[in-house]
């Protein structure tokens, strides 16, 4: 649901005593995801993302910004 891709077959973590499977997200492909689905929780079905969930762009750059200033 957030698109990270299996690099390696599963193994052993003895330290947990426990199977591990190493994955990878490209950074890339979630800054996409996030400007294309970010904000849209309520407005978009059919989309088995984690992404809408996500702070739209418009809603990170505002927050930054307060941020910025102390609000």
């Amino acid at each position: 649901m957030l698109g990270f891709v299996q690099i390696c077959e599963e193994r052993m973590c003895p330290r947990v005593k426990t199977s591990a499977v190493l994955l990878r997200l490209s950074m890339a492909y979630a800054s996409a995801q996030i400007e294309k689905y970010g904000g849209l929780f309520s407005k978009i079905s059919g989309v088995r993302s984690l992404y809408p969930y996500f702070m739209g762009v418009k809603d990170e750059n505002g927050i930054t910004e307060r941020l910025m200033r102390g609000d």
